[in-house]
Protein backbone atom coordinates (compact mmCIF):
# COMPACT_ATOMS: atom_id res chain seq x y z
CA UNK A 1 0.00 0.00 0.00
CA UNK A 2 1.31 3.48 -0.71
CA UNK A 3 0.43 6.69 1.24
CA UNK A 4 -2.45 7.23 -0.50
CA UNK A 5 -4.15 3.89 0.06
CA UNK A 6 -3.42 3.90 3.35
CA UNK A 7 -4.83 7.60 3.85
CA UNK A 8 -8.22 5.98 1.76
CA UNK A 9 -8.52 3.19 4.14
CA UNK A 10 -7.85 5.21 7.01
CA UNK A 11 -10.78 7.36 6.08
CA UNK A 12 -13.22 4.65 5.14
CA UNK A 13 -12.97 2.75 8.24
CA UNK A 14 -12.90 5.41 10.38
CA UNK A 15 -15.89 7.08 8.84
CA UNK A 16 -14.32 10.62 9.15
CA UNK A 17 -11.55 12.73 7.21
CA UNK A 18 -8.16 12.83 8.01
CA UNK A 19 -5.31 13.22 6.95
CA UNK A 20 -1.93 11.53 6.46
CA UNK A 21 1.45 13.12 6.52
CA UNK A 22 4.34 9.92 5.72
CA UNK A 23 7.78 10.51 6.44
CA UNK A 24 10.55 8.13 5.92
CA UNK A 25 12.83 9.88 8.50
CA UNK A 26 11.65 12.69 11.18
CA UNK A 27 13.56 14.14 14.04
CA UNK A 28 10.12 13.31 16.24
CA UNK A 29 6.34 13.30 14.60
CA UNK A 30 5.29 14.64 18.04
CA UNK A 31 7.40 17.92 17.79
CA UNK A 32 6.49 18.29 13.98
CA UNK A 33 3.10 18.18 14.83
CA UNK A 34 3.48 20.86 16.80
CA UNK A 35 5.30 22.92 14.84
CA UNK A 36 1.93 22.61 12.09
CA UNK A 37 -0.42 23.38 14.64
CA UNK A 38 1.72 26.44 15.67
CA UNK A 39 1.18 27.16 11.81
CA UNK A 40 -2.29 26.12 11.13
CA UNK A 41 -6.00 25.57 13.09
CA UNK A 42 -6.67 22.33 11.93
CA UNK A 43 -10.30 21.52 11.72
CA UNK A 44 -9.85 17.46 10.88
CA UNK A 45 -7.70 15.11 12.41
CA UNK A 46 -4.20 14.84 10.57
CA UNK A 47 -1.65 11.89 11.26
CA UNK A 48 1.91 12.44 11.37
CA UNK A 49 3.63 8.81 10.58
CA UNK A 50 7.76 8.20 10.35
CA UNK A 51 9.44 5.31 9.71
CA UNK A 52 12.30 6.13 11.48
CA UNK A 53 13.05 8.72 14.40
CA UNK A 54 16.01 10.51 14.96
CA UNK A 55 15.05 12.80 18.04
CA UNK A 56 11.91 10.91 19.58
CA UNK A 57 11.03 11.94 22.94
CA UNK A 58 9.24 10.75 25.64
CA UNK A 59 7.41 12.44 29.19
CA UNK A 60 9.79 14.13 30.53
CA UNK A 61 11.96 14.92 27.12
CA UNK A 62 13.51 11.47 27.53
CA UNK A 63 14.90 9.38 24.16
CA UNK A 64 12.70 7.23 22.97
CA UNK A 65 14.45 4.96 20.41
CA UNK A 66 12.24 4.52 17.15
CA UNK A 67 14.91 3.18 14.79
CA UNK A 68 14.11 2.91 10.73
CA UNK A 69 11.46 0.17 9.78
CA UNK A 70 11.51 -0.81 13.59
CA UNK A 71 8.52 -0.06 14.50
CA UNK A 72 5.63 2.30 14.26
CA UNK A 73 5.88 5.90 15.55
CA UNK A 74 2.72 8.14 14.99
CA UNK A 75 1.39 11.01 15.70
CA UNK A 76 -2.44 11.83 15.88
CA UNK A 77 -3.40 15.87 16.08
CA UNK A 78 -6.92 16.07 17.25
CA UNK A 79 -7.93 19.83 16.48
CA UNK A 80 -10.79 21.69 18.79
CA UNK A 81 -9.94 19.25 21.69
CA UNK A 82 -9.45 20.71 25.25
CA UNK A 83 -8.40 18.10 28.22
CA UNK A 84 -8.71 19.79 31.74
CA UNK A 85 -5.36 18.94 33.86
CA UNK A 86 -6.93 16.70 36.01
CA UNK A 87 -8.21 14.17 32.83
CA UNK A 88 -5.17 14.44 31.07
CA UNK A 89 -4.16 11.02 33.42
CA UNK A 90 -7.26 9.57 32.06
CA UNK A 91 -7.19 10.18 28.75
CA UNK A 92 -3.66 9.07 28.61
CA UNK A 93 -4.34 5.51 30.50
CA UNK A 94 -7.67 5.07 27.71
CA UNK A 95 -4.69 5.67 24.58
CA UNK A 96 -2.85 2.65 26.55
CA UNK A 97 -5.78 0.70 27.27
CA UNK A 98 -6.75 0.75 23.38
CA UNK A 99 -2.79 0.26 22.44
CA UNK A 100 -2.93 -3.17 24.56
CA UNK A 101 -6.26 -3.71 22.49
CA UNK A 102 -4.55 -3.20 19.41
CA UNK A 103 -1.40 -5.20 20.14
CA UNK A 104 -3.33 -7.99 21.86
CA UNK A 105 -5.88 -8.40 18.70
CA UNK A 106 -3.25 -7.53 15.95
CA UNK A 107 0.16 -10.05 17.54
CA UNK A 108 -1.29 -12.12 19.51
CA UNK A 109 0.76 -10.90 22.50
CA UNK A 110 -0.17 -10.35 26.55
CA UNK A 111 1.67 -7.09 27.34
CA UNK A 112 1.03 -4.67 30.51
CA UNK A 113 0.95 -0.85 30.89
CA UNK A 114 3.19 0.69 33.30
CA UNK A 115 0.75 3.30 33.91
CA UNK A 116 0.28 5.59 32.80
CA UNK A 117 2.23 6.07 29.51
CA UNK A 118 4.54 2.80 28.91
CA UNK A 119 3.53 -0.78 27.46
CA UNK A 120 5.82 -3.84 27.88
CA UNK A 121 5.90 -7.06 26.78
CA UNK A 122 8.36 -9.56 29.47
CA UNK A 123 9.00 -6.73 31.50
CA UNK A 124 10.82 -4.93 28.88
CA UNK A 125 9.40 -1.32 27.66
CA UNK A 126 8.18 -1.77 23.91
CA UNK A 127 5.72 1.13 23.10
CA UNK A 128 5.50 5.12 24.99
CA UNK A 129 2.44 6.95 24.99
CA UNK A 130 3.08 11.15 25.18
CA UNK A 131 0.45 13.16 25.09
CA UNK A 132 1.14 17.30 24.60
CA UNK A 133 -1.29 20.63 24.44
CA UNK A 134 -1.00 22.03 20.82
CA UNK A 135 -1.42 25.19 19.72
CA UNK A 136 -4.92 26.53 18.72
CA UNK A 137 -6.70 23.97 21.04
CA UNK A 138 -4.90 21.06 20.01
CA UNK A 139 -4.15 17.32 21.34
CA UNK A 140 -0.92 15.92 19.95
CA UNK A 141 -1.04 11.95 20.55
CA UNK A 142 2.12 10.44 20.00
CA UNK A 143 2.92 6.98 20.44
CA UNK A 144 5.60 4.61 19.32
CA UNK A 145 5.92 1.00 19.40
CA UNK A 146 9.06 -0.81 18.49
CA UNK A 147 7.11 -3.77 17.04
CA UNK A 148 10.50 -5.35 14.76
CA UNK A 149 13.17 -3.34 17.04
CA UNK A 150 15.90 -6.57 17.59
CA UNK A 151 18.69 -4.32 18.58
CA UNK A 152 19.31 -1.68 20.96
CA UNK A 153 21.93 0.83 21.66
CA UNK A 154 23.58 -0.53 24.68
CA UNK A 155 22.05 2.38 27.12
CA UNK A 156 19.11 1.39 26.84
CA UNK A 157 18.96 -2.20 26.20
CA UNK A 158 17.93 -3.29 29.74
CA UNK A 159 14.92 -1.26 28.88
CA UNK A 160 13.93 -2.04 25.63
CA UNK A 161 12.65 -5.19 23.40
Amino acid sequence: MDDNDIENALNTQTDAKLSLLHFATIGSTNQYAKQLCEHTAYQTPCVVWADQQTAGVGKFSRPFYSAANGGLYTTLIMPNLLISAPKVGLFTTSLAMATVSAIQTCFNLTVDVKWVNDIYLHDRKIAGILVEQGAHNAIIIGIGINLFQQNFPNEIQKNSW
